[in-house]
């Protein structure tokens, strides 16, 4: 179990942790990003030992440090089952012309229908575009997080 390795990441019995990128269990993606996300980590970088989906890892820290050479990042927010809350929330990225590389989704509760978003964006976060898009994103999603901007 993934949460048992995070636990000793919280509780600093290690510095670092690799997460696969596709949880063995589920197969799904989101899984490991979303338990980053819970445990409030940072992703550090993202290897790939192979094409294959299986062979891709996230190098996750407890706490967030700033690469050099830094051109992607990775957020994640919540959005209601509401007409249009998805678009609002993206209409940030297109106003400020910005590339989404990936987007995915989990329900995180089903009564109200709430999802929770993991989006990776081209970029760095000193740049003028993703400083103004954070904002924008920050303000009008809930529980808007960033979980790395790594190479």
């Amino acid at each position: 179990d993934w949460r048992e390795a995070c636990e000793a990441l919280k509780g600093e019995a290690v510095n670092y942790l690799f997460l696969p990128v596709q949880d063995p269990a589920s197969g799904y993606v989101s899984a490991n990003y979303n338990l980053a996300a819970e445990y409030g980590f940072y992703i550090l970088e993202e290897y790939h030992t192979s094409p294959a989906p299986e062979d891709r890892y996230l190098l996750i820290a407890r706490d967030r440090l700033a690469l050099s050479g830094a051109d992607k990042i990775t957020i994640c927010f919540e959005a209601p089952d509401a007409c249009g809350s998805l678009y609002h929330c993206m209409s940030h990225l297109t106003y400020n012309n910005l590339n989404m590389n990936r987007i995915e989704s989990i329900v995180i509760s089903r009564d109200p229908l709430d999802y929770r978003f993991f989006m990776d964006i081209s970029g760095n976060l000193n740049d003028s575009p993703i400083k103004n898009a954070v904002l924008g994103l920050s303000q009008e999603a809930k529980n808007f997080r960033i979980l790395g901007n790594y190479r």
